[in-house]
Formats: structure tokens, sequence, C-alpha cells
């Protein structure tokens, strides 16, 4: 079976050079569909022997590629972006499915779902998986986010793209009943542009005038709805992207996941039980979506909710072996949880699995913590407070900018009962804070203001948790709920 690998290009001349060179032997035919490219990527196109289509843009990316379908000549299509590679080991792969070697039935498949490895050195991604060193493509990244992309499938000629924007090649194979498998091949993938505020600007208007128009044309279509509020919401413009999404969900209820993006906007608004009830909303409709265990992990680690936590983290890890993200979380968690133990099994865990240096540091400093600890517990049983206290403050000397430090030291002036001390340790750190909003900083402002209220500082008590809700913290309500206490005493 022979095999014709198809480009959408528009000034992609490096990319797709670096297309060219991984599927060159792969690929009986290239076409590219060229849209109007003003640096040399037709001639590179055509210099590797590529059939080169020009096509005037009219805001249509199917009737781009179903342009590409019809002048193919080959028994099966691959589709894939400029930039995006095949690695040896998955070229083999590839040639068998299309000649259907791996049919067990004697049914023939129509149409393989393949996943496109988009690599990234950003180790905060939520859903990223680590790299495990078993291909050469991911050398020099951290990790990379799994996508399925139903990109392989036969050159039929009732098969076509459907959709102006995020066009889709699924309903026309479902529809002429044909058979679509699930693989394990890897494409490889690196957005150049990703870092690149101003061209991620401009993609989105464009696309935002796109879908605009089409909901125009059909108020009713879900689609559209779903993806203009995603792209609203990367504009932060919340309000314009929760009509959509609400939009999409009265027209179809379980057309994607909208529950789990109207969260994403209550927990940037600093809404957290509504955020709460959508994540859960969402995992009802979504049980196995990764960024929704994690989101609502954190969220039960915050407000208290340990057990349920380290549930969802669990859940997170089952999916996902080489999540960071969810072996850090759950280790957190269970430190606050007094889980020491487990934690520290988490973090070899983790090393283990993701080969990440900061996996192993946190396992030394929890070890190294664990040590201070019991040298604290032991000045304590001796009531040797002065030894506490320089103990306490020997960790902020080493580290002033632990937040884990001086809370520790907080604690034990409160336990001392000591509000001056409080005061005077916090002040300081609180006054400085211009944006920081995370679970330990916002602690910090409660004791300050539980200070200030217990040496009977009314005033003072109140700015500072006027200061806590200027910076829209995740736990809001806890702040509103003490100024209203504090309001009425």
């Amino acid at each position: 079976m022979s095999l014709s690998i198809c480009f959408l290009a528009r000034n992609k001349e490096q990319s797709l050079q670096h297309s060219f060179d991984s599927i060159k032997d792969l690929a009986d035919e290239i076409i590219v569909v060229d849209t109007g490219s003003t640096d040399k990527t037709r001639q590179i196109a055509q210099q590797t022997g590529a059939k080169v289509l020009s096509l005037s843009w009219k805001d249509d990316f199917s009737a781009a590629k179903n342009l590409a379908l019809e002048q193919a000549t080959s028994d099966w299509i691959l589709f894939l972006k400029p930039g995006e590679t095949i690695a040896v080991k998955d070229k083999q792969k590839i040639k068998e499915k299309i000649n259907n070697k791996d049919n067990k039935d004697g049914k023939e498949m129509s149409a393989y779902i393949l996943f496109r490895r988009n690599y990234t050195n950003n180790k905060n991604i939520l859903d990223l998986i680590a790299c495990d060193g078993s291909y050469d493509e991911e050398r020099g990244y951290a990790g990379f986010i799994a996508t399925p992309q139903l990109s392989l499938f036969r050159n039929h000629k009732d098969i076509r793209y459907e959709g102006v924007i995020f066009e889709d090649i699924e309903h026309a194979i479902i529809k002429n009943k044909g058979r679509i498998a699930v693989t394990n091949i890897m494409t490889h993938f690196v957005d150049v542009t990703a870092n690149d505020p101003k061209k991620n600007a401009e993609r989105i208007n464009r696309y935002l005038k796109i879908c605009l128009k089409e909901i125009e044309k059909n108020p009713k279509e879900p689609k559209y709805h779903y993806e203009v509020a995603k792209l609203y919401k990367m504009q932060q413009k919340f309000d314009d992207a929760m009509h959509h999404f609400k939009k999409s969900l009265q027209l179809q209820e379980r057309y994607r996941n909208p529950h789990r993006e109207l969260a994403d906007i209550h927990l940037q608004q600093g809404k957290i039980l509504d955020a709460l009830e959508e994540y859960e909303a969402a995992l009802q409709q979504k049980p196995q979506d990764l960024s929704t265990l994690l989101q609502l992990g954190s969220l039960y680690g915050q407000r208290g909710r340990y057990k349920d936590a380290v549930r969802m983290f669990q859940k997170a890890l089952e999916l996902n072996l080489r999540n960071p993200v969810a072996y850090q979380n759950l280790a957190s968690t269970l430190v606050r949880a007094n889980n020491i133990k487990g934690a520290l099994k988490i973090l070899e865990i983790a090393y283990e699995k993701t080969k990440l240096d900061k996996f192993k540091k946190m396992k030394e400093d929890l070890e190294s913590k664990i040590e201070k600890n019991e040298k604290i517990k032991d000045a304590l049983k001796e009531k040797d407070f002065v030894k506490v206290e320089q103990l306490l403050k020997g960790e902020i000397l080493k580290n002033p900018k632990s937040l884990v430090a001086v809370t520790n030291l907080g604690a034990f002036y409160a336990i001392k009962k000591d509000n001056k001390k409080i005061v005077e340790l916090l002040s300081p750190i609180v006054d400085g804070n211009k944006t920081d909003n995370s679970g330990l900083m916002m602690n910090l402002y409660g004791n300050l203001a539980s200070a200030h209220a217990q040496l009977k500082d009314k005033k003072a008590a109140l700015q500072i948790l006027k200061q806590a809700l200027k910076l829209k913290p995740s736990n809001s309500e806890f702040f509103e709920k003490k100024m209203e206490e504090l309001k009425t005493k």
C-alpha cells in the first residue's frame, strides 16, 4: 500500500525542511498546500520533490486540506503539521498499519489515531509527561503533552475534512462506516511560536474572527460556541468566555467538557466554591480527565480535605505515571497531612519515573527537615524554648525566602502567645509582597491579621485582610468571613 504525506503550510521553510528530512523515506508522495508563503517554503518543497499546490486563503482550513486529498494518488493519507517528525521505529509501525498486518479479525481498518508529542521545558504544565529517553527526539526537553490525532486514514473520495476551523475528518469516516483504531505511534513536534506573545495574539484573533462568523451562520452549533469561549478565555475575557461555554452546554450538554473550562475561569477569578462545583461536574462527565483530577486535588488540599486530595492525585498518576505535577502535589499534600514517610516514598518514585533532579532534592530537603524537626521536638520536651527559637531562626537565616521556615517560627510564637513577635516577624514579609497569592503566603496574612486582632488592633487586622483580598487568593471567602467577624466585634 502507498502513502501520501500531506502538509498545510504558509511561511514554514525551516519547520517544513525538518519534517521532510524525517519522512522522505516513508512517503510515496509528499503534497504541500501553500496558502501564500513569502519565504522559501515553496522552493524547499519543490526541491524535495513534493507536489506543491497553491491556494488563496479564504479562512477555511478544511478547504485547504481537502485540496491535498483531491490531488493525492496513494492508498493512504498521513496529514502532518510543518515541523512534525516521525522516529525510525514508528515508520515501520505505520507501514504495518497501512498494509493491515495488525488486523486479527480479518476486517480492514479505515483510519488510525496517532499521538503527537508537543515538547516543552515548562515543568508546571498540568498534563505534562516527563521524558524517559525512549526517543532521541526528547533530548533537551523536560517533557511533552501527548494529544491524539486522527491523522492516518485511507484515501477515499467520500472522506473529506469538515468545518472551516478546528476541522474534523472523523465524522466523514464514521458516516462511511469506517473503522478507527488507536495506536501507540508517536509523532514529534515543537511549537517554535509558543513563547511569542505577538504571534499567539494574532493567531487567536484570526481564529476568533472565523469562529464568530460561523456562529452568525449557525448559532445552534455547539462546536463554535465552545471554541470561541476557549479563545476568549486565552484573552482573559472571562465574561465573554463564560457566555459561550454556557451556550455550548445548553445546546449539547456533553460536547467536550465546558464544566472544566468554566471551573478554570472561576479559579482565576478567586471563586473557589464555584470552581469546586464545576470541577466536580467536569469529573462526573469525564472521570479520566487528568487536568481536572489535578485541579480538584489542589483545591481539596487547600481546603484541608487531604484524603480527597490524595485520592485525586493517585488517580492522576494511574493515568500518567510520569506526571511531575501529580507527584509534587501528592508529596506536598502528604507532608501537610503529616504523612512524612508516605511523602518520602512518593518523592523516591517520582525521581525514578521522571528522572527530574528536583524530586531528588525535594527528598533530601525533606529528610533534612525531619532531622531538624527531631531536634526541635527534643528541645520542646526539655522546655528549652530559647533553643527552639534559635533553631527556627537558624532555618530562616539559611533560607531567608523560605515561607515554610517563617511559618514554623510564627507557629512557635503562636504557641507562646507572643503576638508582638508574630507582628514583628510577618509584617515586613506581608508589606513587601506584591503578587504572591500562594497558600503559604496567604496563611501568613491570616496569621498576621489574627495577631493584630489579639493585640486589640482591629484597624491593622482589617487592613491586612484587605491587602490579602487584593491579591485574589484561592481562599478569598476565608478572608471575607474574617473581615465580617472583625467588623461585628
